[in-house]
């Protein structure tokens, strides 16, 4: 069984971040290989990305579509297709789903698709579906205030328009074959988690037995509580 790569995706205020880590800690505990990345990058791309988002700087909307192409390009070559390579599964938070949502609020769809039709198809993507209403009410609490978001569109009438962006899209490309599950995010955490392992779980490569110490580490609560939830928990008796 090959490494696989996973997307995570949705508007600001979905809990992808959260769903990222939760996966990453799940992963860990089950010394399942993974590597977790993002986009933007932390790179130069992804930083001058980041400083339009955040009103620093202004660009033109083909400009800033085609530094998220380039951003992307960049992290498959450094940050996804290595790791993929040596059999580590890999977690992305957003892709080019995002920038189809997003960047088609102002550019040509097709001409954003034309961009990015050499870059590597995930082999799942799940997208957090939350009302706006509630994605804006998790945005302005204080357990979200530091978390990444893609600023310039924080409008309720653009991510009403963004998210309709991604359900359109997403219509799309499950029709030419990309696995694309759409995750109810209005519940717990615990629960998201759990609907999103679920679709995730048959997708990860397993740790070659013969890497793995005998003294694995104690299962996180969260971990603990997830594997109680899908009964996956050994018996004692």
């Amino acid at each position: 069984m090959s490494a696989s790569f996973i997307v995570i995706e949705g508007i600001d205020g979905s809990g992808i971040s959260t769903q990222v880590e939760a996966l990453r800690t799940w992963c860990e505990d089950e010394r399942v290989p993974i590597h977790v990345t993002k986009e933007p990058t932390d790179g130069l791309t992804g930083g001058l990305i980041k400083a339009a988002l955040d009103h620093r700087v202004t660009l033109n909307a083909k400009v800033l579509a085609l530094l998220f192409s380039a951003d992307r390009l960049d992290h498959l070559e450094y940050h996804v297709e290595p790791y993929l390579a040596r059999g580590d599964n890999v977690i992305t938070d957003r892709y080019y789903l995002s920038e189809f949502a997003y960047q088609s609020e102002e550019v040509d769809l097709a001409w954003l698709r034309e961009m990015n039709k050499d870059c590597r198809r995930p082999d799942l993507t799940l997208f957090l579906d939350v009302p706006v209403s509630e994605a804006l009410k998790r945005w302005n609490s204080d357990q979200w205030r530091g978390l990444d978001r893609l600023q310039l569109y924080e409008s309720e009438d653009q991510l009403t328009r963004v998210r309709e962006h991604y359900l359109e899209v997403i219509e799309q490309l499950r029709a030419e074959g990309e696995q694309i599950e759409i995750i109810d995010a209005t519940g717990s955490i615990g629960e998201v988690q759990e609907a999103a392992l679920n679709a995730a779980r048959p997708l990860f490569r397993p740790s070659n037995p013969e890497n793995i110490s005998t003294s694995k580490r104690p299962p996180s609560k969260a971990t603990e509580e997830i594997k109680e939830r899908l009964g996956l928990r050994q018996s004692t008796g």
